[in-house]
């Protein structure tokens, strides 16, 4: 008879999503960064960073199923606005006193994901989430919620700005993307774009510029928001100047490609010289999409939001975080061997990338990298369900596609041409599954 012993080998990635930088100020009136982070096994975290030492103070947001920063904004008090995903619920963090305070439910109960918080000069923010693509003001000075409801009645997301004379314009995501201007002082509330259908190549996107005014870049062109009314302009002015340190120094995290998260870079004012800084936090480790054995006899896998590969040695007990395999950021969807390599197909975006366990790991677009990621499978893959590799020498990927299209296709790559195919109406409407 034989004995099956379960073993617990550890936690292979800890690593943060969500990530944001604010430069602000301590109770000494300090230069100080603070950075939001997200992560799986709890919830989130805010950092507070001298830019001088690299010395962090973290604390975490206490209220269940707070794993996400999914918006934050740096208010003209110094403070940080965070809103939770999938709670709902917003927080403040002082850094004169290093709290995270639970403010309450934006909009409660279907709002669980906040799109996006903008401020208003008069320190109102304003909120949208993602559920019933509502719109909710906080009163910071009172503490009061206002909920004005949807502001689509279908689509689901909503990125508010605040628009010079007091409106709030909301872009409205995902399957028909347009904008939606709403009137505080009326409740009036009007659609000031073509509800452009994603299927046709439909683009719409809100922005602030640096002149403080709203503009819209969509398929039928670049417009200027006055009101209610769009006023055509040539090109988009300048994007609105990110906030930057007293001195006009820039903090970013160096390792942001790789999904690290744990080297500053501070730039000099006028692009002055650049210095590094090692951060230490606690993280609590990141939830785990797929494993998959290897073509030498390894496990590999893929954490979730932030994508890192790991590799598992089942005969030694070694476990390595191996970092980036994909530009893609979310999670590998779908592995297969192929000629001693391993192929890996990430979202979003179907990315597909390859791995050779007998050579250095060292990731890249370029030839020569290892892993590489290739490419996308086809422009509308994006949730690569399922790989198998062989038939006719190569990869093979069935996905769902994006976000308001229909028709899953399945895909093939030949690594002997480069060469990508794609049959995208083998399911018609439906997609493909599992190969």
């Amino acid at each position: 008879m034989t004995q099956t012993t379960i073993h617990t080998v550890g936690v292979p990635v800890r690593s943060v999503n969500w990530v944001r930088l604010f430069p602000t100020r301590d109770a000494e009136n300090r230069d100080v960064l603070v950075a939001v982070m997200g992560q799986q096994a709890d919830n989130l975290i805010v950092v507070r960073i001298d830019p001088t030492t690299g010395k962090t103070n973290q604390v975490s947001a206490q209220h269940p199923e707070s794993n996400y920063p999914t918006a934050a904004t740096l208010s003209r008090t110094g403070r940080v606005y965070i809103g939770a995903a999938h709670s709902g619920h917003l927080f403040c963090y002082d850094p004169r006193i290093g709290t995270l305070d639970d403010l309450g439910v934006i909009n409660p109960p279907h709002d669980i994901f906040p799109c996006r918080i903008d401020e208003a000069p008069d320190g109102t923010l304003w909120i949208g989430c993602y559920g019933t693509a509502g719109l909710t003001s906080y009163h910071p000075e009172t503490g009061v919620f206002t909920r004005y409801g949807r502001m689509d009645d279908t689509d689901m997301y909503c990125y508010p700005l605040v628009a010079p004379d007091g409106r709030i314009a909301c872009d409205i995501k995902v399957t028909h993307p347009h904008v939606v201007v709403f009137d505080p002082s009326t409740g009036e509330k009007r659609a000031v774009t073509p509800r452009l259908a994603r299927e046709n190549g439909g683009r719409c996107n809100l922005l602030r510029a640096a002149d403080g005014r709203l503009y819209i870049d969509c398929a039928s062109g670049i417009f200027r928001l006055n009101g209610f009314d769009t006023i055509p302009v040539e090109a988009l002015p300048d994007p609105e100047p990110a906030p930057t340190m007293s001195d006009g120094s820039v903090a970013i995290f160096s390792d942001a490609a790789s999904q690290i998260f744990r080297t500053l870079a501070i730039t000099g004012p006028q692009g002055g010289a650049m210095r590094e800084l090692a951060i230490d936090y606690q993280a609590a480790g990141s939830a785990l999409f797929l494993v998959h054995a290897g073509p030498d006899r390894q496990i590999y896998g893929s954490s979730v939001l932030p994508l890192h590969l790991f590799c598992y040695n089942p005969v030694t007990g070694a476990m390595d975080d191996l970092g980036a395999c994909s530009t893609a950021a979310g999670e590998a969807y779908s592995m297969g061997n192929l000629d001693g390599k391993l192929y890996i197909c990430s979202y979003p975006g179907a990315r597909l990338s390859v791995y050779d366990p007998s050579q250095p790991y060292h990731f890249g677009t370029e030839p020569g990298s290892n892993p590489r990621d290739i490419a996308r499978m086809d422009e509308i893959s994006y949730r690569p369900r399922a790989m198998v590799t062989g038939p006719l020498g190569r990869i093979w990927t069935a996905s769902v596609p994006d976000y308001g299209l229909w028709g899953g296709p399945l895909s093939w790559y030949d690594p002997g041409t480069e060469r990508f195919g794609t049959y995208r109406d083998i399911a018609g409407e439906a997609s493909c599954w599992s190969l």
